[in-house]
Order: structure tokens, then C-alpha cells, then sequence
């Protein structure tokens, strides 16, 4: 194997484990830990192997030069100006206690899982090999589907309770999990010319997708199923009136069978169903809104620079994200932090939009960032999600035909 084919190798590997590697021996190998030991006792191992592929990645691509778009700067400089207020917070303010195995915990998520891999792919996007990225990427992905599936049996019979699919991956994570399958999936049915029995393959892990997706009783994943169809409706043509006229139509549509739809989540999980219904008449936000109000009032007491990295006191040393990532950045970095990830999430959301419209190879890859968008839009933090960044990154870097040259045909285009 010659120095390029290493390179293009440890590259895509690079990023596959990015995109699913956690997933996927969570999956496989949580068998290994009895139920009351760590969980990290496997996560740990694994989250050094990711960052040694990544150094390797970065060593390998160490004379590569890039230049960087407009969004990727101010990306860089916002979480710059997070990881300085994250520093001040944790060692110079003497108002809060966070136990140190939390604040560990997120510089290596900031750091090692985050910033590390947004450079290795700066340096190394020329030789990621897309095909075979996804050919792995979505193996991986369906071996832990099956894993997740067969092995905990809770998938197979369990309607009235929320599932983890193992004991690092928790019902969110489980639930995103299931619904990135779908759309890997549906997009390898749609795109690429399979034999027949890989169709009826595919089919079958999308079966047992959506009902990992569903029967995880998280609704995160359900709003984010939402806003990817959206995406694909205001991409579907060229004319923009149409798709918004489109999207209205469908969107009343959608509501005028709302009942039916309900009753299809009912039929498979009725814990989700539960949880919408009760969240109706309640408030969807009703448990968060504490959370919100936090964020809020920290933006207020410091509009300019932020005041707080974190909710910080709902329980003795620990930190907990407000569960929106504009509240987040608005109590961090105030105003400024604010205008920079609406910035960010806008220019994001219309580069998705327009390679939907576009019909772009790297169209899969956009999806997963909107499904990633609506994860710390409604349940989640920037500086917990490392592959919101990644795919930011990534889909910013002049891409071109070129990756597509490295293929060795592991899928065929329509």
C-alpha cells in the first residue's frame, strides 16, 4: 500500500469513526461491561483509538494547506472565545463548584473530540474518499442497528418505556442513531444501483431502524425527522415560491392527519405517543423552561460578553446546557456569541438547502448535519455534539469531483 492509499485510508477512516464509530462499539462491545461497572471502561479505550486515527490523519496530511470560508472563521473564533470563557468559569470564578470529572469531561469533549478532528479534516478533506466513506459509514451503522436490535430484547417487546440502546448510548443518542440509519437508508435506495438482495438488505435495516428511532421515546429525533423533510422540500426544485408553497401544503396537510400519524407512533411506541400527548397538554417545554429562563436572565445580567458557560447550581457540582443552542451561546458569550451561531446555523441551513436543490453526492452528508442542527436546537449542546462542528467543516471545504475520483466503485450512482 503506497503513501497516498494510506493517506486516503486513515483520512476516510477518520471521519468514519466521526460519524458512527461511537455508535458502533458502544453497539458491539457493551456486552463486555456487567450493567453496574462504567461505561467507560469501554468509551475511554475508544475515544483514544478515535483521537490516535485523527493524529495519524493530521501527521500524514501535516504539509497540506487550507484557506477557510467566512463561516469556518467565525466557527473557529466562537469556539475560541467558548473554550476562554469555559477556562475563566471552571479556574478563576469562585462563585461556582463543578466536580472536576465533569469539567475533564468537556474539555475532552471541546478538545479531543471536537477541535481536534475539525483540523484533521481542514487538513485532510482532498483525501477522504466519499464512496467508500459512505460504504463504511453505513456498514458500521447497521451492524450496530442489528446489535442494538437483537441483542437488547427490550427493542422487541418493551412499548412502555423509553430505550437505551446500550449503557453508554442513551434513548436521545439511541433515537438519532435509528434515525441517521433512515436516511442513510433512503438514500442508498434512492442514489445507488444495488443487486436485489442488498435492497432487500437495506429495507430490512430501515425496518429496524424505525423502530429504534421510535420506540426510544425521545422526541428530539421525531422534530429533527421534521426539519430534514423541510430541507427537502425547499430544496426539491429551483423555484423557491414553488417549495415554500410546497412545504405550506404539505405542512397542512400533515396537520389535518395528525391524529393518523399519531396512531402509526401509538401502534409501535406508546411511550412516545405518551409523551407527546401529555406534553401537549402541559407544554412541550414545560420541563425546560427552568433551563430556559437560566439562560435568559444570565444574557441579561451581561448582554455583551455572557455571563455563564453553563446552568450552573440545579445540583451540587455539576453543569447542565440550557437544551438551545442559541440560549447557550447568548448566556456564554452574550450578544456577540449570539449573532455568531445564528450566523452559522443560517449560512449552514442554506448551504444544506442548496445541495438538496443541487443534487450534490454530498447531499447524505447534509442531511446528518441538519438532523445534528436540530439536536442542539432542542436537546443538546454545541460543545457536547463534536460532529455538529465536523460536518460544518467539512461541507464548507471547497469539496469537489475530485474525492469522488479516489471511489472503487463499492456503489454505482443512478
Amino acid at each position: 500500500m503506497n503513501q497516498s492509499k494510506i493517506n486516503t485510508f486513515f483520512s476516510t477512516l477518520n471521519l468514519v469513526l466521526c460519524l458512527v464509530g461511537y455508535q458502533f462499539t458502544t453497539s458491539v462491545f457493551s456486552f463486555v461491561i456487567p450493567e453496574a461497572e462504567d461505561s467507560r471502561l469501554l468509551t475511554v479505550p475508544y475515544r483514544a483509538f478515535a483521537l490516535l486515527v485523527c493524529l495519524i490523519t493530521i501527521f500524514l496530511n501535516v504539509r497540506s494547506k487550507f484557506t477557510l470560508k467566512p463561516i469556518l472563521k467565525v466557527l473557529s473564533i466562537f469556539w475560541l472565545l467558548l473554550l476562554v470563557r469555559f477556562a475563566y468559569d471552571m479556574y478563576y470564578r469562585t462563585d461556582i463548584f463543578i466536580f472536576r470529572d465533569q469539567v475533564n469531561q468537556t474539555w475532552l469533549y471541546m478538545v479531543a473530540m471536537t477541535i481536534i478532528p475539525m483540523y484533521s479534516i481542514m487538513k485532510s478533506y482532498r483525501n477522504i474518499d466519499f464512496d467508500m466513506l459512505l460504504k463504511w459509514t453505513y456498514i458500521l451503522l447497521s451492524v450496530a442497528i442489528c446489535f442494538t436490535f437483537f441483542s437488547n430484547q427490550s427493542f422487541q417487546e418493551d412499548t412502555e418505556s423509553r430505550l437505551d440502546a446500550n449503557i453508554a448510548l442513551i434513548t436521545i443518542n439511541t433515537g438519532h442513531m435509528g434515525l441517521t440509519a433512515i436516511i442513510l437508508s433512503i438514500y442508498i435506495l434512492v442514489k445507488k444501483n444495488l443487486p436485489k438482495i442488498s435492497k432487500i438488505i437495506v429495507i430490512g435495516i430501515s425496518i429496524l431502524s424505525i423502530f429504534i428511532w421510535l420506540r426510544a421515546g425521545s422526541r428530539g429525533p421525531i422534530l429533527a425527522a421534521i426539519a430534514i423533510i423541510a430541507v427537502l422540500i425547499l430544496g426539491f426544485s429551483k423555484h423557491k415560491v414553488r417549495n415554500i408553497l410546497l412545504l405550506c401544503v404539505l405542512s397542512i396537510v400533515g396537520y389535518l392527519c395528525i391524529d393518523y400519524i399519531m396512531q402509526g407512533i401509538n401502534y409501535i411506541s406508546p411511550v412516545l405517543y405518551d409523551r407527546f400527548t401529555y406534553k401537549a397538554s402541559v407544554g412541550q417545554t414545560e420541563d425546560r423552561n427552568p433551563l430556559y429562563l437560566y439562560a435568559i436572565n444570565s444574557f441579561l445580567e451581561s448582554p455583551i460578553i455572557g455571563k455563564n458557560f453553563a446552568v450552573y447550581g440545579l445540583a451540587y457540582g455539576w453543569m447542565i446546557y440550557s437544551h438551545n443552542v442559541i440560549l447557550d451561546s447568548i448566556m456564554q458569550l452574550g450578544i456577540i456569541g449570539g449573532v455568531m451561531i445564528i450566523y452559522i446555523l443560517y449560512k449552514s441551513i442554506v448551504r444544506i438547502i442548496k445541495l438538496v436543490n443541487l443534487r450534490s453526492p454530498y447531499v447524505w452528508i447534509s442531511l446528518l448535519l441538519m438532523q445534528q442542527i436540530m439536536s442542539v436546537m432542542v436537546s443538546g449542546a454545541i460543545y457536547e455534539n463534536p460532529l455538529l462542528s465536523i460536518l460544518i467543516v467539512l461541507l464548507f471545504m471547497p469539496l469537489n469531483n475530485y474525492n469522488y475520483s479516489l471511489q472503487r466503485n463499492t456503489f454505482r450512482e443512478k
